[in-house]
């Protein structure tokens, strides 16, 4: 199977929210369900999409079920929220996919309210222009959003993203 995340984080004053976009192809046999890795303490609040019948976190890991076993490709969308701190050094919560033999995508990152982005620190990430990484983010065009996309890897690959972000009154 390969897979492809694509991720919005907002970094808000007081939570940060995550809205992603998940795609599945199944290049051998079937597929009834897929397994997203998530980063600690994230609340999914939704998970949509055409084929999904059911979805489970259990474990930092999303469980979504599919109406009938998938044989080519599959879609969905999530959103979540998680607190992390509002200023200083903050490692970006990334959704991964670790049973798959490739992953690609992309993650956005916006600092909302009075703030920038002052450093970055990707690790199996490179920078890229929001309008690359699909609609999700290209939507968002905005002076205080960075984008990074997935150096090419499995679902295993370490990817990590810091960053030090300042904040202003």
């Amino acid at each position: 199977m390969r897979g492809s995340v694509t991720q919005l984080v907002w970094l808000g004053e007081d939570a940060t929210q995550i809205n992603a976009e998940v795609q599945i192809e199944v290049v051998q046999g079937l597929a009834s369900e897929v397994r997203v890795q998530l980063p600690e303490n994230l609340t999914v609040n939704q998970v949509s999409g055409a084929m999904v019948a059911d979805w489970d976190v259990a474990n930092n890991e999303l469980k979504v079920l599919f109406i009938e076993p998938v044989q080519n490709n599959a879609r969905f969308t999530l959103n979540g929220e998680l607190r992390v701190p509002r200023a200083g050094k903050i490692d970006v919560p990334l959704l991964r996919l670790p049973n798959t033999e490739r992953e690609t995508g992309g993650v956005g990152i916006e600092v909302l309210g009075a703030g920038e982005i002052k450093e970055r620190q990707p690790k199996g990430l490179e920078d890229a222009e929001a309008g690359e990484l699909g609609q999700l983010i290209a939507n968002r065009q905005s002076p205080s959003l960075i984008a990074f996309r997935f150096q090419p890897g499995n679902g295993k690959t370490e990817r990590t993203l810091s960053l030090n972000v300042a904040r202003y009154t």
